[in-house]
């Protein structure tokens, strides 16, 4: 998590603080799929925004393992 609040602007136009978090990348050999769907679910939760970093362009395989 970054340390300090970025200061944003909200659709309205109120002043906002913004908080940059990061998690571990899905599909890791060493835990089971169990693990994966936890740290999702934490993400989206906690989340009013998600990026989805991929290597090359976004295919139907990558949107059926989110």
């Amino acid at each position: 998590m970054w340390t300090k609040p970025i200061k944003g602007t909200s659709p309205e136009g109120k002043i906002v603080n913004i908080i940059v978090l990061d998690s571990e990348g899905l599909g890791a050999i060493d835990v089971d799929a169990n693990h994966d769907s936890r740290i999702f679910t934490l993400v989206m939760l906690v989340s009013s925004y998600f990026l989805f970093n991929s290597l090359g362009s976004i295919d139907e395989e990558s949107l059926e393992n989110l």
